[in-house]
This record gives C-alpha cells, sequence and structure tokens, in this order.
C-alpha cells in the first residue's frame, strides 16, 4: 500500500479528536501507524465514542459509526495484505530511520500518480476487502448525512455526524481521493452554515455581554469547526494542489461578513487556548528546544514534509521542523574542529532519497590582511541519518557580496549551483554550475540568459526553474540547460520573489510580497506556464522575502525577514 494512501488516512481519521491526533503524531514518529496497538487504539476510540450516545433521535448516528468502524477493519485487513511479508511476519525489524527513508523514497517515486492512488497492484483477495470497505464508508457517509440533517440531535451530536460523514467520504475514495474534494466543500458550506455554528462564531469576534458565558462550549464548537475545516484543506492540498478552489475557501458568514476558519486572527486564539494552532492557515516554525533561527539563510523541504532550515552565521546547524511548525531534531554541518575554516553556512537542499545537501563558504586557507570578495566554497553531503557520506569543492571560488548562491538537486541526482564568480558588481555574470552527486563537475549554464537571479528549484524530467527579478520572469531550461520559455504572468513585484516546485502534482509555486499593501501573493502555475491559483495574505511586518519551499504535502514555507523597529530585524519563517 503506497504511503499516499496512508498519509490521507492518517490526515482523514485525524478527526476523530485531538486525544487521537496527539497519538497519530507519536506514532508517526515512530513509524507505527498500521501496527496492532495503532488499531486497537482506534477501535477503542470509536466504541468510547459509540458508547456515550444513545436514545432514538440518535439511531442513525450511531448506525454511520458502526458501519464506519466495519470499514477501517477492513481497511486494515487491505494494509495488512499489502505490506511486505517480511514485515508482516516480523522478520525484519526496521529502525526508525530506516521506515522514514523508505517512506521518502517511495513519496517520491509516487508524485506522478499522486491523483490515483497506486493501489492497482493489489491481489483479488485484497482488492474485494477493499471494496467491501468502501462499501461500509459509503453507508457510513449516508447515515451520517441523515443524522447531520437530524434538528432533533444536539450541536455537538450533529457536529459529530458531519465528522463521519467527511471521514467516511474521503476514505471511500481512498483510491483516487481527489473525487472526494468536491462532495468535502459540500460538508463545509453545510458545516460552516449551521446557526449554531454562525452564533458561536459571531459572540466570539464581536465580544459582547454574551462572550463572558459558556467560554468552553463555545471554544469547542468552534475547535471542532475549524479542525474539519483544516483536515480537508490538508487533503485537497495533498492530492489536489492546483485547484483554484482552495484558494475560495467556504467560509462562515456573520451578518454579511465572512469569516475564514482558517484565516482569522480572533479564532486563532481560541485555537491556541486548545493547543490547536496547527489547524490555522498560517503558521510560524516554533523555536522549541535548540530550535532557535538565529540567521536562517535558507530553507527546503524533504520527502516526509518536514521542512529543513540552514542556520548561517549562528551555530551553523541544519535543523528540521515537522509541517505544524514544532521542531524536531538539528545537527552541525561542520566538526567543531573545522568550523573556525568556514565563514558561513549558505544553502541546504535535499534529494529524492533523503541525502541533505549543504553549500558552505569557506575561509582562506593563507591568512590575509586584505578582505577577499571571492572565497572557495565545498557542498556537504549526509544521508537520512545525518551521517556524512562525502563532500566536494567547487569549481571556482564565488562572491556572497550583494548576492546569495543558491542550491538545488533535480530528479536525475545532479548538484546545480546558481553562483556569481566575478567580485565586481559591474561585471559580475551569474551562471549555474552542474555537478555529478560525487563532485564531479558536468558544465554551466545561463550565462548571457540571466539578469538578475535570486534562487534556483529542480522541476521534473531534469528541468530547473530560475527566478530572475532583472527580468521579471521565472526562466524554465532542460535538463541539457538549453532556455525551454520563461513564466511572466502576473509577476509584478516592487521586491524580490521567489520560486519552488511541488513534485507530486508538478506545478511551480512563486511568492512575493507587496510593501505598498504589506500582502504576501503567491501564484501557482502548471509547467506550461499556466495561472491555475494564486492567493493574497496580509503578513505586516515584513522587509523582504528571502526564499521558498513547498513540501509534498502542499504546504509552503516561506523564509522572510521582520522588522521589529526602526533598526532592528529578525528572520522567520511563516507556514501557510
Amino acid at each position: 500500500m503506497s504511503s499516499i494512501v496512508i498519509a490521507v488516512f492518517k490526515l482523514t481519521i485525524g478527526l476523530l479528536g485531538n486525544r487521537f491526533r496527539d497519538k497519530i503524531a507519536d506514532s508517526l514518529k515512530e513509524g507505527d501507524m498500521t501496527d496492532q496497538s495503532f488499531r486497537d487504539f482506534i477501535v477503542r476510540e470509536i466504541k468510547d465514542i459509540k458508547s456515550k450516545l444513545d436514545g432514538l433521535a440518535r439511531k442513525d448516528l450511531l448506525a454511520s459509526i458502526s458501519f464506519f468502524n466495519e470499514g477501517i477493519k477492513l481497511l486494515y485487513e487491505v494494509f495488512d495484505e499489502a505490506r511486505p511479508k517480511s514485515e508482516n511476519n516480523n522478520a525484519v525489524t526496521t529502525t526508525q530511520a530506516a521506515t522514514a527513508l523508505a517512506c521518502a523514497a517511495e513519496t517520491f517515486s509516487l508524485t506522478k500518480g499522486m491523483n490515483k492512488l497506486e493501489v492497482a497492484n493489489l491481489n483479488a483477495s485484497a482488492s474485494g476487502v477493499l471494496s467491501r470497505a468502501k462499501d461500509r464508508f459509503r453507508d457510513a457517509r449516508r447515515k451520517a448525512t441523515e443524522a447531520f440533517a437530524n434538528t432533533a440531535l444536539s450541536t455537538f451530536d450533529r457536529l459529530l455526524a458531519m465528522q463521519y460523514r467527511v471521514m467516511a467520504t474521503i476514505l471511500e475514495t481512498l483510491d483516487n481521493p481527489v473525487y472526494s474534494i468536491a462532495a468535502c466543500r459540500v460538508c463545509l458550506e453545510e458545516l460552516n452554515s449551521l446557526p449554531a455554528v454562525q452564533k458561536c462564531f459571531k459572540v466570539e469576534l464581536e465580544k459582547g455581554f454574551k462572550a463572558a458565558f459558556r467560554k468552553d462550549v463555545r471554544s469547542d464548537l468552534i475547535s471542532t469547526v475549524c479542525h474539519t475545516n483544516r483536515v480537508i484543506f490538508n487533503v485537497a492540498l495533498m492530492v489536489d494542489f492546483g485547484n483554484k478552489e482552495l484558494s475560495n475557501w467556504p467560509c462562515v458568514e456573520i451578518r454579511e461578513i465572512k469569516v475564514s476558519p482558517l484565516q482569522n486572527d480572533r479564532v486563532l486564539k481560541v485555537l491556541r487556548k486548545r493547543g490547536m494552532e496547527h489547524c490555522f492557515g498560517t503558521l510560524e516554525l516554533l523555536r522549541g528546544e535548540d530550535g532557535s533561527l538565529v540567521w536562517p539563510v535558507s530553507i527546503a523541504s524533504n520527502s516526509l514534509g518536514q521542512f529543513v532550515v540552514a542556520n548561517g552565521n549562528g551555530d551553523k546547524m541544519i535543523k528540521f521542523f515537522d509541517s505544524r511548525g514544532e521542531f524536531l531534531n538539528c545537527f552541525p554541518v561542520v566538526s567543531e574542529t573545522s568550523r573556525d575554516d568556514v565563514y558561513c553556512l549558505c544553502q541546504v537542499a535535499t534529494d529524492s532519497n533523503g541525502k541533505i545537501y549543504a553549500l558552505v563558504e569557506l575561509k582562506p586557507q593563507v591568512k590575509s590582511l586584505i578582505f577577499k570578495d571571492n572565497n572557495t566554497g565545498a557542498v556537504h553531503v549526509f544521508d537520512w541519518d545525518f551521517q556524512p557520506l562525502h563532500k566536494f569543492s567547487l569549481k571556482e571560488e564565488f562572491s556572497t557580496v550583494a548576492f546569495r548562491p543558491s542550491l538545488t538537486v533535480n530528479d536525475k541526482g545532479k548538484v546545480l549551483i546558481l553562483l556569481i564568480t566575478q567580485p565586481n558588481y559591474s561585471q559580475r555574470k551569474p551562471t549555474i554550475q552542474v555537478y555529478q552527486s560525487d563532485g564531479r563537475f558536468v558544465n554551466n549554464f545561463g550565462d548571457g540568459i540571466l539578469k538578475s537571479p535570486v534562487n534556483i528549484a529542480a522541476a521534473s524530467e531534469g528541468r530547473t526553474l530560475v527566478t530572475d527579478n532583472g527580468d521579471s520572469c521565472v526562466h524554465v531550461f532542460n535538463e541539457h540547460g538549453e532556455h525551454i520559455f520563461k513564466l511572466t504572468d502576473m509577476l509584478e513585484f516592487e521586491s524580490s520573489f521567489y520560486t519552488a516546485f511541488h513534485w507530486p502534482s508538478e506545478h511551480v509555486v512563486v511568492a512575493g510580497f507587496r510593501p505598498q499593501t504589506e500582502e504576501l501573493q503567491v501564484l501557482i502555475y502548471t509547467m506550461e506556464g499556466k495561472i491555475v491559483r494564486h492567493f493574497e495574505q496580509t503578513a505586516r511586518g515584513i522587509r523582504f522575502l528571502a526564499e521558498l519551499t513547498v513540501t509534498v504535502e502542499g504546504r509552503i514555507g516561506i523564509l522572510a525577514m521582520f522588522k521589529t523597529g526602526t533598526k532592528s530585524s529578525y528572520f522567520k519563517v511563516l507556514v501557510i
């Protein structure tokens, strides 16, 4: 069973509750998404919910939960059948890191088949079980729909019915979940327009006399609505990243004012009190223990959906954060004995096999009183377990004066570096150097085409995207370094903009900042240059953007500098 199927399953059953969501997060860290203890927990959670329901008015809701429970048990039979025999027989014990690596490689290999998840390799028996599971989820969806429509039920029973309806809708189409998105949007429109929901949002946002009463009940309701919205949005991002409706999400309407459950600041305050700020539309990477970002210079993402941040002039560490913004781990790029030989950590990138690449600027071997604009550089390569594999030196010295180099690794395994080898600003000529993964120089390209490039990103079929602020475009080169065309539609920014590539959907992501309106603008293109989605978001305090990445789950990470006063500034990463 593909890891993408597991990812959709994981996102969906997260609706069973906050306590359940935390259990999922812990289980994923250990790589035991489908083990016996985890499935037992699911069954106990459903049984616990069901035991609290009684009465004739709840018969449809009880029936929905029963059908859903049967579907879950059948789905786990499919998981067992699809897992390798050695894993089923416990003949092989894998480490957490090895499990993560396998998941990463599989996720990358499945990107082109994202909209139709790979379950075609199931045998006849497993296919039959999957069909029966989908039938149960269909029955659960129908009964949950009837329960939600029953006005005799309490508001929270109706919310519970909607959660089961959403989960069943997605799992009914688990082999092709993109088909569930339109139906889930209908669910949200009905949920967000529920009178009790509108009333709670109104009281919370207007903060009148009624806001002093029933705070916990109101917070529970708002949190449940936001959680349901977030789960559907995450699934939609994962399986239908280019869908323009993602930029037009259903809102809660209050006196003709539309309130987004994913973007409203007062809603965020409610979620923070519940420890559910990850359900909000915009996150910040949390510092956590050892997770401070003193001077971050580069951001990337890996195939596990994690953010990888290079801390440049500070501790010269590479730090990992999950999609919820929480700090996970870190490791030094250079050892204590060689740290003094490195000026700074310039860039970080990852490849499909989980390897990590770090570009560093080295100090001159011969000390001199004369400051050099150009210095030598090296690329350090690490495996998925942060163990050093090898390093290689760049062909030429490069300059970091008024220019930041950019690093990426394409799907052909080649390392590409955008840099300037001429320190004289008026004579500088940006170029892209290409190396084999072992450090052998291949060629360079872009000379004479690039004017004022700021970053590069690898795209499918060996193609390279280059953001060129001097030409107000994104250049597209083929795997041989030949210029194909350039994206120009709507690229009208007063300051630098950046590019990333969403591998599962093969869409180009461009983000820029408009100082006059203090808005971030994000544009989504097909590889043919057609714009399919765009949205704006208020981002007060930003001075400029520094880099951009997008995870396989569709979360966009933006590294930006913020101002705190007339002179002081600091970097932080926004996740949208």
